[in-house]
């Protein structure tokens, strides 16, 4: 219920960011890239700062107190939640996991492993409308799409072997550094 509470705002919010993508490129012309490598980079820095709060949490207790959504205003507090990061990605395309992880992680109290499968069924309903949005409004390369899954495919396969070995703490660091400095980057680019 927790995802579907989610998916209620962030659909129609991600729907909206991917047609503001649309907007800016009407309003702005030859200038939309430097909004966009502006609105991407905040998001990076921003998803960034999130994993390095999220690192100083204690996330790996167990907690788990059964239905999360029993008051009204719990479930609009969900659904404002999922407008914001709906608005976000559709926009962006950067922040699903770490984003609503986060929150998940710091509002409700379920166990890491609810969280994380909340987190990724929510995602494949929200991706999955964003993606058509942005496909339907002309934003898709599909030869970048199909080059992006040639390489992406094997290389989750490696990263999720690798991350049974490696410390979690330290590769959230790394990637919060990556993510921080890529969105550094896209300032300077734009």
């Amino acid at each position: 219920p927790l995802a579907l509470w989610l998916a209620v705002g962030s659909v129609p919010a991600g729907i909206l960011g991917a047609w503001a993508v649309k907007l800016v490129k009407a309003s702005y012309g030859s200038a939309m890239d430097s909004v966009l490598y502006t609105s991407i980079g905040a998001a990076l820095v921003l998803v960034g700062g999130l994993i390095v709060v999220r690192h100083f949490l204690r996330t790996e207790e167990a907690r788990d107190c059964g239905s999360v959504m029993t008051s009204g205003r719990r479930k609009a507090a969900t659904v404002a939640l999922g407008a914001a990061a709906g608005l976000l990605i559709g926009f962006t395309s950067v922040g699903s996991g770490t984003v609503i992880g986060l929150f998940l992680i710091l509002f409700y109290p379920l166990a890491t492993r609810r969280i994380v499968g909340t987190d990724i069924f929510h995602a494949t309903i929200l991706l999955a409308v964003v993606a058509l949005a942005q496909l339907r409004l002309g934003n898709v390369e599909p030869w970048m799409v199909a080059s992006l899954l040639l390489g992406s495919v094997p290389g989750v396969v490696m990263g999720s072997q690798l991350t049974a070995v490696a410390p979690t703490r330290l590769l959230r660091l790394a990637l919060a550094a990556v993510l921080v400095l890529s969105g550094l980057a896209l300032f300077g680019k734009a």
